[in-house]
């Protein structure tokens, strides 16, 4: 799969977001260095452990891909219900609302209780890996790793 720079959402320490080139409810998660590969490949073993546990904070991942800058992994793109456009990250959705609803903190707070109950440990709790959807007039967090 060729994948182009025009088409990046998102470029992180560790891997960078790209649209699906074929399908625009997709996204492509690529490493950006191949000393990283270990961290996507782990993600994709550890794939059915979260989806059935962390569901529905999670995007849902499809397949791998061998793509034009290595192995990417293909996932759900998460976008607002409204505007089809890319759900922003949780660091700039608080730049606008200065503070969780009550829902997106009852969201955040089963997130977390899941990661304690099931010993599921991320390395990279950060602002830029939550993004908060708005869908059916209400806002869903996913941590999207």
């Amino acid at each position: 799969m060729v994948l182009t720079l025009k088409n990046m959402i998102h470029h992180g320490s560790v891997r960078a977001c790209y649209y699906h080139p074929n399908d625009p409810a997709l996204c492509v998660k690529v490493s950006i260095a191949r000393k990283h590969d270990n961290l996507l490949t782990k993600e994709i073993n550890n794939n059915t452990k979260f989806q059935s546990l962390l569901t529905p904070y999670v995007p849902k991942y499809y397949d791998t891909v061998d793509t034009n800058y290595g192995l990417g992994l293909i996932s759900d793109l998460i976008t607002d219900e409204k505007t089809n456009t890319i759900s922003p990250m949780l660091q700039d959705w608080l730049k606008i609302h200065q503070k969780l609803t009550t829902d997106l903190q009852s969201q955040f707070q089963d997130f977390f209780e899941r990661l304690l109950k099931y010993s599921l440990w991320f390395y990279d709790f950060n602002f830029q890996n939550f993004l908060i959807q708005k869908k059916s007039d209400q806002w869903h967090m996913f941590f999207v790793k």
